[in-house]
């Protein structure tokens, strides 16, 4: 696949939106910094919009990711509760609605549909839904000491209570980070490129790298991370959508949810 000036550019902004969105998530900004970046954001619209109309609607969710920063924070605290599914809840709400108010920005949208999946691809998909766990097992095994912070995050309460909130946490968990990856990210790509296997690839590099911060996390998160997302990239690829991944991606939040409360 050859690539023109024009994608370069294309290709630069959505690995730049999609770094400044894990910046924004793990480090304090000042007001100058915050400003700044909208700007830069603005201006990166801006051209992208003359570059590619169908390319631009991902920046606009960029956009709007960055200006509900302190809403996402006000949100979180709110409720009590801050991991990415709280965090970006209110901007994936807002941009939802520009999808069903303004037909332009829908009919940009590639997985705005109903997808189907057979008996064989669902048996698939548990399958890797329970490989990734035995990994993530392994994982929080070996690295106690560094899960600390995700333990001290788990809530306490019966256990009707443990396992609402379990689900809760699943739910929102996979719906938010599919949307914004294998949603915004994997369709922002789409525009610029028709190799598909290179658009896996790249959506799951970046899901990898911005998990560093996370759990699991460091450079042995960020691989396991990576490989899961080439399945996940598989799944959207095949089906067309992001529910089969949302489901998958539900599936291996809710056990790592309790596999948590064996570690604490």
């Amino acid at each position: 696949m050859k690539f023109d000036f024009k994608q370069f550019i294309l290709l630069f902004f959505i690995l730049l939106v999609a770094s400044l969105d894990s910046v924004e998530r793990y480090f304090e900004l000042d007001q100058i910094a915050f400003w700044g970046i909208g700007l830069g954001l603005l201006i990166i619209y801006g051209i992208s919009y003359y570059l590619n109309r169908k390319f631009a609607p991902t920046i606009v969710f960029f956009i709007i990711l960055h200006f509900c920063r302190y809403i996402n924070e006000w949100f979180t605290q709110l409720i009590g509760t801050n991991f990415n599914g709280t965090y970006f809840l209110i901007p994936v709400v807002l941009f939802t609605l520009l999808i069903l108010f303004f037909p332009r920005i829908k009919s940009t949208i590639g997985w705005w549909h109903k997808e189907s999946v057979d008996r064989k691809l669902i048996l698939q998909m548990l399958l890797a839904v329970g490989i990734s766990s035995i990994a993530m097992f392994i994982y929080l095994k070996m690295n106690q000491s560094s899960i600390d912070r995700f333990i001290g995050m788990l809530p306490e309460g019966s256990f009707l209570f443990l396992i609402v909130m379990g689900i809760a946490y699943a739910v929102l968990n996979a719906v938010v980070e599919e949307y914004i990856f294998r949603g915004m990210i994997w369709n922002g790509l789409e525009k610029i490129m028709t190799n598909k296997p290179l658009i896996i690839f790249t959506q799951a590099a970046i899901f990898g790298i911005s998990h560093y911060w996370g759990l699991p996390g460091g450079i042995t998160g960020v691989v396991l991370i990576f490989f899961w997302s080439l399945y996940l990239g598989y799944i959207r690829q095949k089906t067309g959508g992001i529910l089969a991944v949302i489901g998958l991606h539900f599936g291996a939040n809710l056990l790592q949810y309790f596999m948590l409360f064996l570690f604490r």
